[in-house]
């Protein structure tokens, strides 16, 4: 079945010539480049890295590890839940508010989660607080998209998110890793969930400041590039 595609989304969506060697390479002397990977290094990291011992933490807030494990199964389950539902009102969120907005909710619920996680001591809170996962996904990946796509040449959106998300993603999480394990051992979940929901906080508020505003201006283009 063939589905027509109004031009002038076309046109936005597919570039007319290929990136280049010179485009990637030029990505990496713009300010919106650095801007994004620090957002990156300073909340997508944790969100993913703090993820994988959160299941480890969930549990202690219930008597035995089996009924944890299957209190955790169900809140999973309906994080998903609440995951599809956003992904489905998110979109609206972010074209109203723009790619930028969006990225700041996403930072902002993640601080409040962990910073949550960090001070709560009752097991209904915690389960309550662990469904925010599904608001996070949903509102960080229409805005990392989205954010791409008005900033961004789309001859290097490809290339963007790639380089500027996917790959500092896993570097971030290489690198935290070794780092939060030693601090769940030497502070415990608590402490650790609690720096790194103020760290978070911290980034979020930067990118509040140093992100791309939200307006469709000129996108991000090796413009000198072959000279």
């Amino acid at each position: 079945m063939k589905i027509e595609v109004n031009e002038e989304v076309k046109n936005r969506i597919i570039a007319k010539d290929k990136a280049t060697i010179y485009d990637i390479i030029a990505l990496f002397s713009t300010r919106n480049f650095w801007t994004f990977v620090l957002y990156v290094c300073g909340v997508v990291w944790i969100i993913f890295v703090a993820e994988q011992q959160y299941p480890r933490f969930f549990i202690t807030f219930y008597a035995s590890k089996e009924i944890g494990h299957q209190m955790f199964g169900y809140l999973g389950a309906a994080s998903l839940g609440v995951e599809f539902l956003f992904m489905m009102i998110a979109p609206g969120i972010v074209n109203r508010l723009g790619p930028k907005t969006g990225l700041l909710i996403t930072g902002f619920v993640v601080a409040a989660r962990f910073i949550g996680s960090g001070l709560v001591t009752s097991a209904i809170t915690i389960g309550i607080i662990k469904l925010s996962w599904g608001i996070e996904m949903s509102f960080l990946l229409v805005s990392i998209f989205k954010y791409l796509e008005i900033n961004f040449d789309k001859k290097v959106n490809g290339s963007m998110y790639l380089l500027g998300y996917q790959s500092v993603n896993y570097i971030g999480t290489v690198i935290l890793s070794p780092l939060s394990g030693y601090l769940y051992e030497r502070l415990g979940f608590s402490h650790t969930y609690f720096m790194m929901g103020c760290t978070v906080l911290f980034f979020t508020i930067i990118s509040a400041f140093l992100l791309q505003n939200n307006k469709r201006t000129e996108p991000v283009i090796a413009e000198n590039a072959h000279a």
